[in-house]
């Protein structure tokens, strides 16, 4: 089975709205396992989210290849700035 995967984040803080300066963007870090992952084995998946003003929530939104179908799931914050989920 393959998955499709995409990560998205919610930021905590209001950015000052104003032309000459723009707020630094958000930054996501993760690493996808090195080795093919049996259908049977669950996948742990850690996402690294920052952001100057905060981040309040991190979502992976998946579908398995061929659907039409996104699932959309919330991770949890496992320390301050660590999100992670794992896909059975």
């Amino acid at each position: 089975m393959t998955l499709l995967i995409a990560l998205s984040f919610l930021g905590c803080g209001e950015a000052e709205d104003t032309a000459a300066v723009l707020p630094e963007g958000p930054a996501l870090s993760f690493e996808l396992p090195l080795t093919e992952l049996l259908e049977e084995e669950a996948l742990l998946l850690e996402v690294s989210a920052s952001d100057e003003d905060g981040v309040a929530s991190v979502e992976l939104q998946l579908r398995q290849q061929g659907s039409s179908y996104w699932e959309t799931l919330a991770l949890e914050e496992s320390e301050p700035g660590l999100w992670s989920i794992t896909l059975e």
